[in-house]
């Protein structure tokens, strides 16, 4: 269930975090995304709950949130206090973005057997990686190590996308 509230919330996050006015245009221009957030946020929260996923990468959180406050011109340790200054509900923030490092723990479940990289593909890479910097002093198995990694997350994002989409099409969600 969405309530009014909830997409209330979400509007003056998303104006507020992202430096612009909280006006009518700005507002009315936003609605539509923040509905779309909220509808994901709780299609995700649904399977995590479903599959029982409590762990997620508390660091990535930290991160996240020191990359906000830095956005805002802030330390990590006052954006709580910038959030109750602005009539928002920090722990919601916070709330909304575990959700979505547990759906990353929960596509990695489900999906980590499938993950297969080319061989072929990797090797053109690196041979493309290894040209660009060739007069850099960074090792051929770190860059073969940052392509195995790009594939590995292209394709956990193309499996998140497809779970995600297989569960906008079977679940209802209320609006209240």
């Amino acid at each position: 269930i969405i309530t009014s509230l909830d997409i209330e919330n979400e509007i003056k996050t998303i104006l507020v975090i992202s430096k612009q006015d909280l006006n009518q245009t700005n507002v009315e221009r936003t609605k539509r995304f923040a509905v779309q957030s909220l509808i994901r946020s709780s299609l995700k929260r649904g399977e995590i709950e479903k599959y029982n996923i409590t762990l997620y990468n508390e660091a990535d959180l930290n991160l996240y949130l020191k990359n906000i406050a830095n956005n805002l011109n802030l330390k990590k340790k006052d954006l709580k206090n910038f959030f109750i200054s602005n009539d928002l509900n920090y722990e919601i923030f916070v709330e909304k973005y575990k959700t979505e490092l547990l759906w990353n723990t929960l596509i990695f479940s489900l999906y980590k057997n499938q993950i297969t990289i080319n061989s072929v593909e990797l090797e053109r890479e690196l041979s493309k990686a290894l040209e660009k910097n060739k007069n850099s002093d960074i090792k051929s198995e770190e860059i073969r190590e940052n392509i195995i990694n790009k594939q590995k997350q292209d394709k956990l994002n193309l499996f998140s996308r497809s779970h995600y989409s297989t569960l906008e099409n079977t679940v209802l969600v209320n609006f209240k």
